[in-house]
């Protein structure tokens, strides 16, 4: 109920006056013992969703999507939210404001969120300074990005300078070359950038004598050809993962009206579930993928796993459905395993190999 009514005052705000309110409103509760009454609350724990990806221990397979704290502050408080593993993010070497407002839209008809914030974030050393107060609990991903005055032929600087300076404070990083708001990003996604820039950022943990998983965040508007160009060059490159997938340019008829830029949620739902059910077939199931992408039921958060998906994301979805939204799908899916005596290995990627 409590929900309910404030996010009602929230949805009759501006999108992203709304969003700055919650992460107020969060960053406070980390000055409160609330803790376990979060937990208390929020929390679903069940051996049964728990799993071992790239030899991290994640207590459940249910993660924060990148962009949503976009400065690593909100880190703690979602981490009593009952959430697996957090990802910050995207970071760029230097601080940058974004695009300018307004930027962000919201269609609560269609259970939809269009942004064009353009990487609007504090920098690398800002985050640094902020991991560094931070208490590590839950896995986090890094989601690193470019800044929009670099130009895309040294762009892999801005990815290893990130890597470098934030490596201590990651248990895995997320390559951003696709997010469509910031000019040319998405050319990076070609098969022969991507190698080289894996190639890249693996010699440099060589260097470092470190070892932590890289994933490269793909967009869902790739054309077929190139996106299983990109999948045969990540089944050769040593890549630990990837993410299916980022938001959308695409419109079908009743969204043509929506604003410019970056589209999630609902209508995002089918085609990312679709590309994770491709992927996982073509690549055998041998490198994990992270599903994101239009979960805004239980039952959809479900259907990712089934299409191929080791680990799952929410964003649109936590702002549609709120905070009791991810103990409802952690519930539904803990149920589905104890109803058909089953574990979680065994229907990643069962609809896929029909």
């Amino acid at each position: 109920m409590f929900y309910e009514l404030f996010s009602k005052i929230l949805f009759a705000l501006e999108p992203e006056t709304s969003h700055q309110i919650t992460t107020k409103a969060l960053k406070v509760m980390n000055f409160f013992p609330v803790q376990e009454f979060e937990k208390f609350f929020l929390c679903y724990t069940s051996k049964r969703l728990k799993l071992n990806v790239w030899n991290i221990e994640f207590p459940n397979i249910l993660g924060l999507a990148g962009g949503f704290d976009k400065t690593g502050e909100l880190y703690p408080v979602f981490s009593n939210f009952g959430f697996g593993f957090i990802e910050c993010g995207t970071f760029t070497p230097q601080p940058q404001e974004g695009n300018p407002k307004p930027r962000l839209f919201r269609y609560e008809e269609h259970f939809a969120i269009v942004n064009r914030m353009g990487f609007n974030n504090p920098g690398i050393e800002k985050a640094k300074e902020i991991f560094l107060l931070q208490k590590k609990t839950i896995p986090r991903g890094i989601n690193l990005g470019k800044n929009k005055i670099t130009p895309n032929h040294k762009a892999k600087e801005d990815y290893i300078e990130g890597f470098q300076l934030l490596y201590p404070f990651a248990d895995y990083f997320v390559i951003n070359v696709s997010s469509p708001n910031t000019p040319d990003l998405r050319k990076l996604q070609s098969s022969k950038e991507i190698l080289e820039l894996i190639n890249i950022l693996q010699k440099k943990q060589k260097d470092l004598n470190i070892s932590i998983p890289i994933l490269i965040k793909l967009d869902p508007d790739l054309e077929e050809k190139e996106f299983y160009l990109i999948l045969e060059s990540f089944a050769t490159s040593g890549i630990d993962g990837f993410i299916l997938t980022n938001t959308t340019l695409q419109r079908e008829e009743m969204y043509k009206n929506f604003e410019m830029g970056g589209l999630s949620g609902l209508p995002l739902k089918n085609r990312s579930t679709m590309l994770i059910k491709k992927a996982y077939r073509f690549l055998e199931g041998k490198i994990p993928i992270i599903g994101v992408g239009g979960i805004m039921n239980p039952n959809d958060a479900l259907e990712k796993i089934m299409a191929g998906s080791s680990l799952i994301q929410i964003y649109t979805g936590f702002v549609f459905g709120g905070p009791l939204f991810p103990k409802k799908i952690l519930q539904y899916i803990d149920n589905f395993l104890e109803k058909e005596n089953c574990k979680l290995q065994d229907i990643i990627g069962i609809d896929a190999k029909i």
